[in-house]
């Protein structure tokens, strides 16, 4: 895998001053799936002020959640010191982290196996997850419990569907299974939060798994009245994403009923 050579730099210095230090999550996956990233997050095991020591020009981005951008050839790099989050009492966000040596336990915490892998300056993978075979199966899989994962943010279950969309893939079965049945959890997330995830959604080049998931019977009665208008805002902001969700014809009866494929044989 090749990275930015800032990238590279970046974590070349963190390991020169003796920490661990990794690209991770959304870069890492597009990365595999050949796609150019949005943007390059990195972790270590470095503290919140060693990296801001390290490095000539820094914003406190995140303090409170370990994270220091780090300013480099005209772009900002999101550097996060490997945490714990603690318990989730709104179940939207951590009532407290602590970090960690461990970048096995960061990765623990994160949402899906295919967000969950890390890779180093030398370009070796990290994945404890089996988030590249995940990838090659085109399965949305959650990192451990899936109960767990979605009763610590509600908002994890519309970025399972959104990524559904976007990859064109399934997500695994037992992880649709707890997206519907905590469903009702989604009155926790704010409509902003929603109308984004489904903005980027119909923006997708298959908005019509929207509709499929937000049809499904467990779904929670608000989240259908809450996605229908969404789509109706997300529409009149973009009418050919719109349309093209409009047009294309939901999948099969069956395929809503189970949304299995990417099971492990």
């Amino acid at each position: 895998m090749r990275l930015p050579e800032t990238v590279r730099d970046i974590l070349n210095k963190l390991e020169t001053a003796g920490f661990q230090a990794y690209a991770v999550g959304g870069c890492v996956r597009d990365s595999i799936l050949g796609k150019e990233p949005d943007d390059w997050d990195l972790t270590t095991d470095a503290r919140p002020e060693e990296v801001k020591a390290l490095f000539p020009r820094t914003v406190d981005t995140g303090l409170q959640h370990g994270t220091v951008t780090v300013l480099l050839g005209g772009e900002g790099y999101e550097v996060t010191t490997y945490r714990i989050d603690g318990s989730y009492s709104d179940g939207r966000h951590p009532d407290s982290i602590c970090f960690t040596p461990s970048l096995a336990e960061d990765l623990k915490r994160r949402d899906f196996t295919i967000n969950a892998m890390a890779v180093s300056e030398r370009g070796e993978l990290v994945d404890l997850f089996g988030g590249q075979e995940d990838l090659a199966r085109g399965c949305i899989r959650c990192v451990g419990d899936p109960y767990a994962r979605f009763r610590e943010d509600a908002l994890r279950m519309l970025r399972a569907v959104r990524f559904a969309a976007q990859l064109n893939f399934e997500i695994e079965a037992e992880t649709f299974k707890a997206l519907t049945e905590l469903s009702p959890n989604l009155a926790r997330v704010s409509k902003e939060r929603i109308l984004a995830e489904l903005t980027k959604l119909l923006l997708s080049n298959h908005p019509e798994k929207n509709w499929n998931f937000c049809m499904w019977p467990g779904w929670h009665p608000r989240w259908r009245r809450i996605s229908r208008a969404c789509i109706s805002t997300a529409g009149r902001q973009d009418c050919r994403a719109a349309r093209r969700c409009a047009l294309r014809r939901p999948v099969s009866e069956s395929h809503r009923r189970h949304s299995g494929n990417c099971s492990p044989s």
